[in-house]
């Protein structure tokens, strides 16, 4: 593989995460809430920003934004692994000082 097809391959990949990111409320996934019964939602939205950000988009853009805003706003109700790994992981990324005590509390 060449630089180039990597570089297309993610830019098509940043691209579908973008449109497939729901408007009115920020996360990505089916679910409603947190948890299996939630349809994991809060986890499948900080998957969804850590892919943004390790494929260099920067923090500050308004996807990842409201990603954060997602996963801040579920900060209290998360118990699950799934959920509180990706949510230190994706919070960790934002590089925010304001997450660091969500990030103690989710571990």
């Amino acid at each position: 593989l060449t630089q180039a097809v990597i570089d297309e391959a993610v830019d098509r990949g940043v691209s579908f995460l973008r449109q497939s990111q729901h408007q009115n409320t920020g996360t990505w996934g089916k679910g409603t809430n947190v948890g299996p019964g939630g349809g994991w939602v809060v986890g499948y939205t900080a998957l969804c920003g850590i892919a943004l950000i390790e494929a260099g988009i920067p923090p500050a853009d308004p996807t990842l934004q409201n990603a954060a805003a997602v996963v801040r706003l579920a900060y209290p109700k998360v118990e699950h692994t799934y959920e509180a790994a990706l949510s230190i992981l994706f919070l960790d990324r934002m590089a925010e000082k304001k997450d660091k005590p969500m990030i103690q509390g989710l571990a």
